[in-house]
C-alpha cells in the first residue's frame, strides 16, 4: 500500500496486514508492576460507576531494550496495523480503524 503524501511529509510509516520476516532477535520488555495498574484501574472504575465514560482504552507505555532499531521492528512487525514515526516510536494495533477497499469500513477497537 503506497502512503498518502502528506504522511510521508512528516516522517510517518504504516501498514496494513503486516507479516513477519525471520529474524533472530533479543527482547526486554519493563512493563509497569501491579500495584500501578491496580490504582490506575480502580481510578477508571471510579469513573465509569459515576457515569464519566462508559467506554475507555487503559493503556500505559512499556519500555523495551533490544538490539533492533525502529525501522527494523518496523520491517518484522507482525500485526493488523503498524505505524512508526521516524526515529521517534512505534506502535501497533489490533486491527485497523478506517479500511477503503471499493468502500469504507471502520472497525471498532472495542465491543464487536
Amino acid at each position: 500500500m503506497r502512503e498518502p503524501k502528506r504522511a510521508t511529509e512528516f516522517e510517518i510509516s504504516f501498514k496494513f496486514d503486516a507479516t513477519p520476516k525471520p529474524r533472530t532477535y533479543t527482547l526486554q520488555k519493563f512493563p509497569i508492576n501491579f500495584k500501578t495498574y491496580k490504582q490506575a484501574f480502580n481510578k477508571v472504575q471510579n469513573h465509569q460507576h459515576n457515569g464519566h465514560s462508559y467506554l475507555l482504552n487503559l493503556c500505559f507505555a512499556t519500555p523495551i531494550k533490544t538490539e533492533l532499531s525502529l525501522e527494523e521492528i518496523y520491517n518484522h512487525a507482525h500485526a493488523r496495523l503498524v505505524l512508526r514515526k521516524k526515529d521517534e516510536f512505534i506502535c501497533f494495533g489490533p486491527e485497523p480503524f478506517v479500511r477503503i477497499n471499493k468502500r469504507h469500513d471502520k472497525c471498532h477497537t472495542k465491543g464487536r
